[in-house]
């Protein structure tokens, strides 16, 4: 068992509500804790309200997908016990509420930290125009690691707009 699906298993009473909670506090994390951080705060604490943010932002991606995932298999069990053959077989009445094959979950486990990084680099880039006055009293060591860390996530962005273009091309040609 990874450690995703054990964090899930630990936090499975708050699964059970049927509206997944992860999302919205995938979205409210990254600008709260950006926005927590003032100029006056020593650098490394101001690095690090970033590198959790960014670590909780790609956390509650995938316990949200892990709910959604969760929420479909349960939806598919349901429609399953109603027939008398209890599940043996799969039933035509079920397939449109069969879940899929979860390729697209784990590739992002293994590549979802950018979408992560894009998102908090958003409200990093509004709290440094927020902050743009008081930014030359910041040490410069946070700001070598804040623009490393826009760099990075800007050109996160600049992929994933870039692989999603190719897709929905792909997709649009019909091929």
């Amino acid at each position: 068992m990874d450690v995703i699906q054990t964090l899930y298993r630990l936090l499975e009473p708050l699964t059970h509500v049927p509206v997944n909670i992860w999302l919205p506090l995938m979205f409210v994390t990254a600008p709260v804790l950006v926005f927590l951080g003032k100029p006056t705060t020593d650098w490394r604490v101001l690095a690090g309200r970033l590198l959790l943010a960014w670590a909780l932002t790609y956390g509650f991606a995938i316990l949200a997908i892990e709910a959604y995932v969760r929420h479909a298999w349960d939806a598919y069990y349901a429609c399953q016990s109603q027939f008398p053959d209890g599940g043996v077989q799969q039933n035509e009445a079920c397939w449109d509420v069969l879940p899929s094959g979860g390729a697209g979950g784990i590739i992002f486990k293994l590549l979802g930290w950018w979408p992560a990084l894009g998102y908090v680099t958003i409200y990093e880039l509004a709290w440094r125009i927020w902050h743009k006055n008081r930014m030359l009293k910041i040490k410069a060591s946070y700001r070598r690691v804040s623009t490393f860390l826009m760099i990075i996530g800007w050109l996160a962005i600049l992929a994933l707009l870039t692989i999603y273009g190719i897709f929905f091309f792909l997709i649009l040609s019909g091929a």
